[in-house]
C-alpha cells in the first residue's frame, strides 16, 4: 500500500511535469516548421495553421500548464524537506532517486575536453541530474528564505515560481524525457537504425543544456571546463549535417498517408508546387469573381446612409 501510494505521488508529479514540457516543445515544433516553410507556411492550404492552432489548447486544457507544472516542484520540494535520503525511498519508478546523492552530484563539474565527449547521452543525462539537483536546492533555499521573512507556505510558493521551481519542474521533466529515451536505446540491436535514435537523443539533449546553459555557469558546473557552451555548439553543429541526411527517411517513417495530412507542402512524392498548383485551382471559387468584387472597384450601388 506505501508503494502504490508512493508510485501514484510519482506518477502525479511526473505527468504534472511531462505534460507542459511536451506540449510546449510541441507548439515551438508547429512554429518552427511554420516559419521554415516561409511565406507558404502562412497559406491556409498548407494547414500548417490548423495544426498550430489545434494544439494550442493542449497547453491550457487538461491543467493550464503554468499551473500544473507547480504540481512537480510542489512534491520534490515536500521530499527535500523531509531530506534528500528520503528520495531513495519515495521514488519507486526512478524518476528522482538520483536526488538521494543531491550533495555528491552538486559536487560534479563537467570534465569534458572535446565535442565527441560531451555528445554522448551518458555524459548529457549527467549534466541534467547536476542541473535538477542544483535547482531543486536553490528552489528550497529560496522558499525557506521567504519563510523566513513571514511569507506564509502559499505565497512563498507563488514567490518562489519564477526563476525557481517553474524551471526546475521543467530541468526535472527534461531530466526524464532524456533518461527514459536513453533506457530505450540500451535496449535496441546494435546497427543503423539504432545511431540514428543515438544522434537525435544526442541533438535533444544538446539543446536542453544550451537552453539552461547561464545556469550551468551559475552554478559553477563549468568551473574546470570554461569552454563547455562551446563544445556543447559544436556537437549540435557537427549532428546537424549527419541527421540532415537522414530527414526524410524519419519523416516517412512516421509521418500519416497524403490523404490523412492533406497539406501539399507534405506530400511524400515532395513535389511541393505542383500540389501547391492543384490545391490552388481546385478550390471552390478560385477562377471566379468573389462575391465582393464591387466593393473593392466602385460604391455607386450603394447608399449612404447619412
Amino acid at each position: 500500500g506505501e508503494i502504490m501510494a508512493s508510485v501514484g505521488m510519482e506518477v502525479h508529479a511526473l505527468s504534472s511535469a511531462a505534460k507542459p514540457v511536451c506540449t510546449w516543445a510541441a507548439r515551438d515544433g508547429v512554429q518552427e516548421c511554420r516559419e521554415a516553410c516561409g511565406g507558404h507556411g502562412y497559406l491556409k492550404l498548407s494547414t500548417i495553421g490548423d495544426l498550430r492552432g489545434n494544439n494550442d489548447p493542449n497547453c491550457t486544457y487538461e491543467g493550464e500548464n503554468n499551473v500544473l507544472i507547480q504540481q512537480a516542484s510542489n512534491w520534490l520540494l515536500s521530499v527535500r524537506a523531509k531530506g534528500n535520503e528520503r528520495f531513495a525511498e519515495v521514488s519507486p519508478l526512478g524518476s528522482a532517486t538520483f536526488l538521494a546523492h543531491s550533495a555528491q552530484i552538486r559536487g560534479q563539474r563537467a570534465t569534458w575536453t572535446t565535442a565527441a565527449e560531451a555528445g554522448t547521452l551518458s555524459n548529457l543525462i549527467g549534466a541534467m541530474d547536476w542541473l535538477v539537483a542544483y535547482l531543486l536546492e536553490e528552489t528550497y533555499r529560496k522558499v525557506t528564505e521567504l519563510k523566513q521573512r513571514g511569507k506564509s507556505s502559499f505565497e512563498a510558493r507563488n514567490d518562489s515560481q519564477s526563476y525557481y521551481a517553474r524551471t526546475l519542474s521543467i530541468a526535472y521533466g527534461e531530466r526524464m524525457l532524456l533518461h527514459v529515451y536513453s533506457k530505450f536505446l540500451a535496449n535496441l540491436e546494435p546497427g543503423s537504425e539504432r545511431q540514428t535514435f543515438e544522434r537525435l537523443g544526442v541533438l535533444y539533449g544538446a539543446g536542453i543544456v544550451l537552453k539552461h546553459i547561464g545556469l550551468f555557469y551559475q552554478g559553477g558546473y563549468f568551473a574546470q571546463q570554461p569552454n563547455g557552451m562551446a563544445l556543447l555548439q559544436q556537437v549540435v553543429l557537427d549532428l546537424l549535417p549527419v541527421i540532415k541526411r537522414e530527414a526524410i527517411a524519419l519523416v516517412d517513417a512516421i509521418a500519416p498517408p497524403d490523404f490523412i495530412l492533406n497539406s501539399p507542402l507534405g506530400m511524400s512524392d515532395g513535389d511541393v508546387y505542383r500540389h501547391m498548383e492543384s490545391a490552388i485551382m481546385q478550390a471552390p471559387e478560385a477562377l471566379e469573381r468573389p462575391k465582393w468584387w464591387r466593393d473593392v472597384v466602385h460604391r455607386d450601388y450603394v447608399q449612404a446612409k447619412l
